[in-house]
């Protein structure tokens, strides 16, 4: 991912060795338990809402509201994660230095065009990808018990394609800004 938004930046990789394998690593921890945390809310977000509604005797109409959230919550979570790979991954430090700009000059906007297109093309490819294995799904029969890591593989491709779209766009939506 760093090597194509590296690309997508036209910037070469300046960091130093263990830096950049210290931001892989702080990013995969962090980023895991972005995801980790949206998919708990997706999957079971449902029962600990009415289990914590039960409890603290809010009725119906705070459970509606809580199942209302917790897709807007998920989606929170993969905002944020989306930010941080656009913010730490690229080497737009070296960018910033050729042009001559100071740290300061630089400001990563929540919501840029690129991270707004990744998350819509993120949610079309899964509801797509989800509706595919719904009504064609012969993964199992043709695979075995290796279609379902041939399903999560293909996810995470077209989920990587996104982000990289998303980077591509951030790319040329900011050299259009700053020139």
């Amino acid at each position: 991912m760093a090597e194509a938004l590296n690309a997508a930046y036209e910037v070469t990789e300046t960091r130093s060795w263990w830096k950049v394998r210290l931001t892989s690593i702080a990013m995969t921890l962090a980023l895991s338990i972005l995801i980790v945390s949206a998919l708990i809310l997706v999957l079971y977000g449902g029962q600990s809402g009415e289990a914590l509604a039960a409890r603290i005797n809010a009725g119906q109409a705070f459970s509606i509201t809580w199942q209302a959230l917790q897709i807007p919550f998920a989606l929170v979570f993969v905002v944020i994660a989306l930010v941080m790979i656009y913010r730490f991954v690229p080497n737009v430090a070296a960018k910033r230095h050729g042009k001559g700009l100071r740290p300061t000059d630089y400001r990563r906007r929540w919501f840029s065009p690129g991270i707004i297109c990744a998350v819509l093309l993120w949610l079309l490819v899964s509801l797509g990808f989800r509706l595919y294995l719904h009504f064609f799904n012969s993964y199992s029969t043709t695979y075995g018990s290796l279609g379902a890591l041939i399903i999560l593989m293909l996810w995470f491709y077209l989920t990587g394609a996104a982000i990289l779209l998303g980077g591509e766009i951030n790319c040329e939506y900011e050299s259009e800004v700053r020139d």
